[in-house]
């Protein structure tokens, strides 16, 4: 039970590191609210081939762009525009941010954390705890005592039998 799912991503085609599972949510954790690999395809260039590859057109062989092939006049502007949106996206994103940041005050979490300077005690109070202390040994020292003489009376009823 619970493994129905386990392998439904494995006869997509993608690699891996592609594959888009179940996220909890990205939102304040990339600029777009997107997992990683969809902002890496995004920010990549590769949006053209991956919008051809979801609209289900059989993949070809043949790579879109070979390299060293001359692309098309329109492709690179749909690509650059695309690039300069996801850019500009980010760039809010990190303003964004960056307002929220000086606009709050400074948190306790990024300040460094220095401990209390150790006072040494008086000795009336150094005398009281070591007091307190023996006493609570005294306790021990009794509880254990009784606890042999338990034994030692055990002992003795198994003997005599």
């Amino acid at each position: 039970m619970g493994y129905r799912w386990r392998r439904m991503y494995y006869l997509t085609g993608l690699p891996g590191w592609m594959r888009f599972g179940y996220s909890p949510g990205w939102v304040g954790r990339s600029p777009t609210g997107l997992p990683p690999t969809a902002e890496w395809i995004i920010s990549s260039g590769l949006m053209p081939q991956y919008r051809q590859y979801l609209a289900g057109k059989r993949a070809s062989q043949i790579p879109l762009y070979t390299p060293g092939a001359p692309v098309s006049k329109e492709d690179e502007i749909r690509m650059l525009e695309e690039q300069a949106k996801s850019i500009e996206t980010q760039l809010e994103a990190t303003r964004k941010r960056l307002e929220d940041l000086r606009k709050s005050p400074s948190i306790e979490e990024s300040q460094t954390y220095y401990p209390p300077p150790y006072v040494e005690p008086s000795p009336r109070e150094e005398l009281a705890q070591l007091e307190d202390y023996r006493r609570h040994l005294d306790e021990e020292v009794k509880g254990v005592e009784t606890r042999i003489e338990e034994l030692r009376k055990l002992l003795e009823k198994e003997q005599s039998k």
